[in-house]
């Protein structure tokens, strides 16, 4: 979106016609929100998460497909980057189908996150550009809004499809079936009590029926169907939003340059004395880092990572208020300020850095956990964050959201489909085993393992079959009981997952041998 629009007021004195509810909800329209929330019930009612996610989100991107006219306002050729948003979130909805990971959880708040941007940037009722930092405010108002407010639209659109347009023919059909309800609630009873053969089949039927079942999918089908039809239906009523403007005049930017050169001289200066005691030790070995600093690698890693790590954050910020509200020059940051801030990011560059061997020195001592790999990984999206911050100081027309974003979603992505638990066993094993070969003694926390997700386990097993003196007994009856509980997690195939087929068969293969 090149410039946000605006939604024009209509004039006080122009006549509206008047507009029933169910206009904005034709009929193909309420039509395909029944079938989505039909398979939205018989997916997930009952059912764990696996292959029914994938289905949905597919479904999503179908319904919205078929009523396109009623909304896209947007095409490829003017947002690309917001239509080809749809394969990062295809993979994470295949993801569920294939991977077994605790981030698979998180998948469904980024999914629903990303497609509701789409339909907030497609259907043209942002006020401000996805790149602008506003367009946090269209999320709230637009999405919750849309989704919330105008879920009744569902309920109108329905009733009015069957009784828009009351012909004489309509008329006696539904007076017929309301006749023959009535007909029904007197005359079956007086059958039933005549014959009793009737009236035991009857009850075993209604024994049969379950009506908390019944209730719980109608309710469910009903919440599928309103939540799909509620952005659509009501994708031309700015009036849900509120009539909001978008800023029309520049950011202000009321910090004068030398107020900003002061400040940040005087922390460039505690960083550069900082960085000139430390850089002596800080890319030292391990047995260096406990004689010349007298402490255990677990105390090094855990002393300093957690602060390290806090200040890259406190400059990340530092960095982007000083370019945001900083006073320009002639149109540009003075060249001092850019020399300053080019300072700070290089500090993050090296803070990073010696975070990341803190935490290798902890691994090597006490190996590899899921919350080590996934702050190792932070790293990497801090590492490419400030990358495209020191860009932006150079080349101010960079658009910083639209790469923050893209980055963090693409981050995201690849560290759930590598799988935390996959990865963390895999170096833990090779860790073992390569300590193995050297003639080392090597602890393994095989218990942790043992209770990692369904992804790791093929990997798990198969190193327990190479090793049979690390199957103690506590280890056995851990493995059994996994198996007990994967099998009994029998969801029928709508929670298919060919991660949890994996650890089953691996488990099953290790307690016959």
């Amino acid at each position: 979106m090149n410039k946000p629009y605006e939604w024009a007021a209509a004039p006080a004195q122009a006549a509206r016609p008047e507009k029933k509810p169910w206009a904005a909800a034709p009929p193909r329209l309420i039509a395909s929100a029944s079938v989505f929330g039909a398979l939205f019930a018989y997916l997930l009612v009952h059912r764990e998460p696996g292959l029914n996610f994938t289905i949905l989100v597919l479904a999503a991107y179908a319904f919205a497909f078929i009523n396109r006219g009623l909304f896209v306002q947007r095409t490829f050729r003017q947002e690309w980057p917001v239509y080809i948003a749809t394969i990062p979130v295809l993979l994470l909805a295949v993801l569920f189908f294939t991977t077994d990971t605790v981030l698979n959880i998180l998948s469904v708040p980024v999914i629903l996150l990303v497609m509701a941007a789409q339909y907030l940037v497609i259907s043209g009722n942002a006020v401000y550009g996805w790149d602008h930092p506003g367009f946090i405010a269209d999320l709230i108002f637009g999405g919750l809004n849309r989704g919330l407010l105008a879920m009744g639209l569902y309920s109108a659109g329905l009733f009015g499809a069957l009784f828009r347009g009351r012909s004489q023919k309509k008329a006696g059909v539904l007076a017929g079936v309301a006749a023959g309800a009535v007909l029904l609630l007197i005359v079956a009873p007086l059958l039933l009590l005549s014959d009793p053969n009737i009236a035991g089949a009857l009850q075993a039927f209604f024994r049969f029926l379950d009506f908390g079942d019944i209730i719980l999918y109608l309710f469910v089908f009903y919440l599928g169907a309103t939540l799909v039809t509620a952005p659509i239906a009501s994708a031309k009523s700015p009036e849900l939003t509120g009539q909001r403007k978008a800023g029309e005049k520049a950011p202000g930017r009321p910090i004068p340059a030398v107020t900003t050169g002061i400040a940040l001289t005087m922390l460039g200066v505690v960083y550069v004395l900082f960085a000139a005691v430390q850089f002596g030790y800080f890319f030292l070995p391990q047995e260096t880092i406990r004689t010349v600093l007298g402490l255990t690698s677990s105390a090094y890693a855990v002393r300093g990572f957690g602060e390290l790590l806090l200040v890259t954050c406190i400059n990340f910020a530092v960095i982007l208020a000083a370019q945001r509200f900083t006073a320009l020059k002639d149109g540009k940051i003075p060249p001092y300020i850019k020399a300053l801030l080019t300072l700070l990011v290089a500090f993050n560059f090296v803070i990073m850095a010696s975070s990341h061997l803190r935490i290798e020195v902890y691994e090597a001592s006490f190996g590899h956990t899921v919350l080590r790999f996934l702050s190792h990984s932070f790293m990497v999206l801090l590492l490419v964050l400030n990358a495209i911050v020191l860009l932006r100081i150079f080349m101010p027309r960079v658009k910083v959201v639209k790469l923050f974003m893209a980055a963090a979603l693409a981050y995201f992505c690849t560290v759930t489909a590598i799988g935390p638990e996959r990865y963390v066993a895999n170096r833990n094993i090779e860790r073992y085993e390569r300590a193995a070969a050297a003639g080392v003694g090597q602890d393994v926390d095989t218990g942790y393992l043992m209770v990692l997700s369904d992804s790791a386990m093929p990997a798990v097993c198969d190193f327990l079959q190479r090793h049979p003196e690390l199957m103690t007994e506590d280890i056995r009856s851990t493995a059994e009981a996994r198996l007990t509980y994967i099998r009994s997690r029998n969801g029928g195939w709508q929670s298919l997952n060919t991660a949890r087929i994996g650890a089953r068969q691996a488990l099953e293969k290790l307690l016959e041998g």
